[in-house]
């Protein structure tokens, strides 16, 4: 019989501590709130806690140990969900080509800040 090939990076994708820390990047990142499909995979987590937390995705994570959010995630199978969600924001913080720079490429030249509180 033949063994299947492991790669080390699907290992280290799949530890409970790579876990965490993947769902930790996208709740620190404001982009989660625009896109339905990662607020429903912080609620999934647990449902009464995260309207308890008033849908704050760092206070239920910090609720959270790795191996803990590990065993909810195989119980709900969201690795997946968890693995597509943290590559979209990759793909959306990563790019050299934005709209601004694409766009409004003069405008590099006089940045301007904008905060909000």
């Amino acid at each position: 019989m033949i063994e299947p090939e492991v790669h080390s990076s699907t290992l280290t994708e799949l530890t409970p501590d790579t876990l965490y820390e993947k769902c930790m990047s996208l709740a620190r990142n404001l982009w989660w709130t625009w896109h339905p499909e990662v607020i429903n995979l912080f609620r999934d987590l647990d449902p009464i806690r995260w309207r308890q937390l008033d849908h704050n995705p760092i206070a239920l994570l910090r609720e959270f140990t790795p191996e803990r959010l590990a065993a909810r995630a195989l119980e709900m199978t969201l690795h997946s969900r968890i693995n597509y969600a943290f590559r979209r924001l990759k793909e959306y913080v990563g790019p050299r080509t934005t709209w601004g720079s694409t766009h409004a490429g003069v405008l590099g030249a006089k940045p301007v800040a904008y905060f909000s509180a």
